[in-house]
């Protein structure tokens, strides 16, 4: 997280039972730290974290008891980075950072990269959107071992898309993008749910119902992605939605703050 000095910050948390206790706090980054994404990295058991701090930054991170040590800071993105997004191929055993450039007129982009140790590498960045590129998420797919790619463009309508993104070796290579919502949209969000074997995406409906919360499942195919049908989860004003996936019951949970209470 950011603390109070817009420093980054990690604390590992213990949890036993229903409670959960907290380690001393880590600075991972002393400069101005903003758009904070974390993963894990199974194959080497480090925590990935990608970040903006003047420019893309990522850092691996150790947990050892109930504290958390890292390595050196690499850079993704030599210019200012917004919406971070990261996410564990299981598969290659990769690090895929997407992210908006604003130094390359907003396009949408994505990076892999590769722990050794304490450290990480990147392979060559990719365009997955030559247009203004928003509301970036990233959900991994374990079955078709794809990465979806969800966001929406600033023009035309706002329209919601995603992309199906395939690692191979230290890059990533991209299908056709594929609308979810032709009108206005935000906040999207994406999770995988694994019984189903679909993403869900998330996202609020600014055409032609402001601020209704919808839901469409994702189905990758190849390279390719199709949609459901659309589902209305709230018609009221909402935000700051995140959305989770519970393996125990199979479930999808929605939290989020209701403007209206």
């Amino acid at each position: 997280y950011r603390d109070d000095d817009a420093k980054g910050t990690a604390r590992v948390g213990t949890i036993s039972g229903t409670d959960i206790s907290y380690g001393t706090a880590v600075e991972f980054e002393q400069g101005n730290t903003e758009f904070i994404a974390a993963t894990f990295d199974s194959n080497s058991n480090k925590v990935v974290i990608a970040y903006r701090e003047s420019a893309g930054k990522a850092i691996v991170g150790t947990v050892s008891g109930t504290s958390i040590s890292f390595g050196s800071e690499a850079e993704f993105e030599s210019g200012s980075t917004y919406n971070t997004a990261v996410a564990y191929d299981a598969n290659a055993n990769k690090t895929v950072i997407a992210y908006r450039d604003n130094g390359n007129s907003d396009y949408g982009k994505a990076i892999v990269g590769t722990v050794s140790g304490t450290s990480i590498s990147f392979g060559s960045i990719v365009n997955f959107d030559t247009e203004n590129s928003r509301d970036i998420m990233l959900s991994y797919d374990p079955v078709n071992q794809k990465m979806l790619i969800v966001y929406k463009i600033l023009g035309g309508g706002n329209p919601g898309y995603s992309i199906v993104g395939t690692v191979s070796g230290t890059s990533i290579s991209f299908g056709t993008r594929a609308a979810f919502h032709t009108g206005s949209t935000d906040v999207n969000r994406v999770v995988y749910d694994i019984t189903a074997q679909k993403h869900v995406i998330l996202y609020r409906d600014h055409d032609p119902s402001p601020n209704h919360g919808r839901i469409k499942e994702a189905t990758i195919s190849g390279t390719s992605v199709s949609y459901s049908d659309e589902f209305t989860w709230s018609t009221t004003n909402f935000s700051e939605p995140v959305i989770t996936y519970d393996p125990d019951q199979g479930k999808v949970v929605i939290a989020y703050v209701d403007a209206n209470n």
